[in-house]
């Protein structure tokens, strides 16, 4: 993998909902899904995104591929704007940055065969591949996720979960693309079905180059797959590094706690000393804490916390990766130097 080809960058992207029902006020309320998310995703690399419910995760998701506008700040493919380019360049771009959903039953059509499916990317970009040598293509889609190819005049509820996404995957593979955005792709699965899923999704990388936005809030699944992390909070990135980083010697407040929630096999080491448990749920993306919007839930927060709202900046050097922060009291480094850069 090169580390410096870059073949996707968010930059200060935000994603502004209006409130329904607000009333005839001057200023009408928005929710603030998304309010400033900058990262890079380089070839061959998966970046896990994690956070709490409602953090802009499934959002950013949907701002990457396309199917939500933004309301400031750009989406990259190699330095070509996804939302602002000409009809003509659209096609050849969509078919690079695919998606993989939560649901996969819901991203199918009851109504067709997984012939059906898996030859529909071919019916939308058709000069991607003759006519001809469709059938191939998707005889080569079925065996390449681990399907049966005798399957193929079977109907999408005549699969298991785990089946269906991987008809999901065989579907976004189809246009071959360089980025798949995996929005939660095994939340709906049984663990040892997960654990399948997330296989065949390294073993396509490994196979294939492919780069990876992979959103989940199981940290133990981001931990397995993800070279880096990210991690969201309210809106923004909290932190991002290097999984080992990050989940080693965590420099925020909020990934510190989210770790101490995850679930520890061995009797002997539950309820130890040092687990943070969070309180409350986190603040409304309408009217977001001033500052810090982690301040209110934080045990380290100071006045400065509430006047200041803290940067990404880097924390300690790592030969994995760029570590950064945004907080004014980062758990691991003495030192902050402001930066936005290299992350």
């Amino acid at each position: 993998m090169d580390a410096h080809e870059v073949v996707l960058s968010v930059q200060d992207l935000a994603r502004h909902f209006p409130v329904r029902g607000a009333g005839l006020s001057r200023e009408k309320p928005v929710v603030r899904a998304l309010d400033g998310v900058s990262f890079d995703l380089r070839k061959g690399e998966t970046l896990g995104v994690v956070g709490e419910s409602g953090c802009g995760k499934s959002t950013l998701a949907r701002t990457i591929v396309g199917l939500e506008r933004p309301t400031s700040g750009r989406v990259l493919f190699r330095g070509t704007d996804v939302h602002r380019t000409s009809a003509r360049q659209m096609p050849a771009l969509r078919r690079q940055v695919q998606i993989v959903l939560q649901d996969p039953y819901a991203s199918l059509n009851p109504r067709r065969t997984l012939r059906d499916a898996l030859m529909q990317p071919f019916e939308i970009h058709r000069d991607l591949l003759p006519r001809a040598k469709r059938m191939a293509r998707v005889q080569e889609l079925v065996e390449l996720v681990g399907l049966n190819p005798d399957h193929l005049d079977r109907y999408p509820f005549q699969f298991s979960g785990g089946q269906r996404q991987r008809i999901g995957i065989a579907r976004a593979l189809s246009v071959e693309p360089e980025v798949i955005v995996c929005d939660e792709p095994v939340s709906a699965l049984d663990v040892s079905i997960q654990a399948q899923v997330v296989n065949l999704l390294q073993r396509l990388q490994a196979e294939l180059g492919l780069a990876y936005v992979f959103i989940a809030h199981d940290l133990s699944v981001v931990r397995h797959i993800s070279d880096r992390i990210a991690v969201m909070y309210l809106g923004r990135v909290a932190e991002i590094g290097s999984g080992h980083d990050v989940y080693a010697s965590p420099a925020h407040p909020y990934t510190e706690a989210l770790l101490s929630a995850v679930p520890v096999p061995d009797p002997a080491r539950r309820g130890m000393a040092g687990r943070r448990l969070l309180a409350g749920d986190p603040p409304s993306p309408v009217d977001p804490p001033s500052g810090c919007r982690f301040r209110t839930r934080c045990w380290l927060a100071t006045e400065a916390c509430a006047a200041v709202e803290p940067l990404l900046g880097g924390v300690h050097p790592s030969t994995r990766a760029p570590h950064h922060v945004a907080c004014h009291h980062p758990l691991t480094a003495p030192e902050l130097v402001t930066s936005t850069k290299d992350f």
